[in-house]
């Protein structure tokens, strides 16, 4: 038998003590067992760090990083380093509040394998944190492949699976050549998305496995939830970014393309306006997300778009805002 590639995982955490255990043990209960796992306390306050330290004293594939920061970034860093010793292996994230099925890594090499993939993903179940109730909406009936100008034809059909980076196996040859460094590192949610297109850019075939793997687990307080997070998300870098993907990996981009990822955006938007209750905040703050959401470059496109329903669906969720108008 030929000996198991190294899969390299990585964890970010900050103060996730109260989850935390339950997704180290998902990846350390894993069937396959040539693991490095990488977990990164951001400078947490509550029990987050001694939580990481007892794994690494009792398995020394767990690999503690302490930072004294709180940036989303550090997973930027890991990947440089592994790749001065190994451009062989596998590298795996998850989310400190996340779990992966016990044969995850199994079943995603398995099928990376046997379809000749340089990237799998596979599909998420999303569980209501509270109540554990699994809210699934999209189930797939059969596995996805993706190679050739299938990237410009089927981009919204494998861009929901690729958009973050939790729930894949990526090869760490896909990397060599990525500059991390010039990334937007001001973005803090939506930062994973740079690692999956990085590495669709290098890839040549990539696959979605059918089958729920991973475990994402949703909390009224999560991220996208929190009111103080919605100036970070109504940025538009990420816009621009996957339309430079497209650019750069199939040489153009398709009206259809250009479209789905304004619609995508738009409905981000609205969403998260509806989320975050703009008029429970106050003047201030809603003039400020006010300003950020109205004064980009995104916004003058939508503006100039020949199809007006875009900026009548913007026009109509922030009218919320307390005597603004766009």
């Amino acid at each position: 038998m030929s000996k198991q590639k190294t899969v390299y995982v990585f964890t970010q955490a900050y103060n996730a003590e109260k989850t935390l255990s339950r997704t180290i043990e998902s990846v350390l209960g894993q069937v396959y067992s040539n693991v490095i796992y990488y977990v990164a306390d951001s400078a947490s306050t509550d029990n987050t760090k001694n939580i990481i330290t007892s794994y690494a004293m009792r398995d020394g594939r767990v690999k503690p990083i302490f930072l004294t920061e709180n940036l989303n970034w550090e997973m930027y860093n890991i990947i440089p380093e592994i790749l001065k010793t190994d451009k062989t292996g596998y590298f795996v994230q998850i989310d400190a509040d996340d779990e992966y099925k016990t044969d995850f890594i199994n079943k995603m090499i398995d099928f990376i394998n046997d379809s000749k993939l340089d990237v799998a993903a596979c599909a998420s179940a999303y569980i209501d944190g509270v109540t554990l109730e699994n809210k699934s909406k999209l189930i797939l009936e059969d596995n996805i492949l993706i190679e050739g100008n299938q990237f410009q034809t089927l981009f919204g059909d494998y861009f929901r699976y690729f958009r973050d980076s939790w729930g894949k196996v990526f090869s760490l040859s896909l990397f060599e050549k990525v500059n991390f460094d010039r990334l937007d590192k001001s973005i803090m949610n939506g930062s994973v998305s740079y690692l999956s297109f990085e590495a669709l850019l290098n890839a040549k075939k990539i696959g979605v496995y059918k089958e729920a793997l991973h475990n994402y687990y949703v909390y009224p307080d999560s991220f996208e939830r929190n009111k103080n997070s919605c100036y970070r998300i109504l940025t538009p870098t990420l816009y621009f970014y996957y339309y430079q993907y497209l650019l750069n990996k199939c040489g153009e981009i398709s009206k259809n393309n250009e479209e789905f990822l304004i619609n995508s955006y738009c409905n981000a938007i609205c969403g998260k306006i509806i989320n975050f209750d703009v008029p429970s905040l106050s003047i201030e703050e809603q003039e400020r997300i006010f300003k950020i959401l109205t004064e980009n470059e995104f916004m003058t496109i939508i503006k100039k778009y020949e199809d007006k329903k875009y900026l009548e669906r913007i026009k109509k969720a922030i009218s919320v805002f307390d005597g603004l108008e766009l």
